[in-house]
């Protein structure tokens, strides 16, 4: 009896670690699927022999609304789409090479979060986020600044 209900237990067990790696693939394959989505009308936006370098991990906050950031070798990309039935994009770029300074800091106690100031020739820019995404484009960016200059 003892034997039979161990049985049942590993089971158990395997049937519910089968079920946790199948949720896991198919969240990972949505989650891939509309990073193809998104790169598939982004590339309606991309000039010739432009190619996307970074794209950051999560959204980022500009101009009050949630956006992607992307750094191609040409320009900075900060794109959203909107609807579901009558799809509207927004898009906002500026060139790598008009880019003059950029200032990251953090603010906040519990919930810290990262900002990033990007002064352009023609604009300023202020992204805010996760520090991690923040950070990362940050770092990012000063990679291609420095390639450029």
């Amino acid at each position: 009896m003892c034997h039979l209900v161990s049985r049942l237990v590993v089971l158990s067990q395997v049937c519910w670690m089968w079920d946790w790696v199948s949720t896991a693939k198919i969240m990972s394959f949505s989650k891939t699927a509309v990073e193809c989505e998104l790169n598939l009308v982004l590339n309606e936006f991309l000039l010739p022999k432009e190619t996307i370098k970074y794209q950051s991990p999560g959204m980022i906050r500009y101009l009050g609304s949630k956006f992607y950031f992307y750094i191609t070798n040409q320009r900075i990309l900060v794109y959203r789409s909107r609807g579901k039935v009558f799809k509207k994009d927004r898009i906002i770029a500026e060139r790598l090479e008009a880019v003059k300074s950029l200032n990251y800091n953090e603010k906040g106690l519990l919930r810290k979060k990262g900002y990033l100031h990007i002064q352009t020739e023609s604009k300023r820019m202020f992204l805010e986020g996760k520090i991690t995404d923040i950070k990362g484009i940050w770092q990012e960016l000063q990679r291609y600044i420095k390639q450029k200059k």
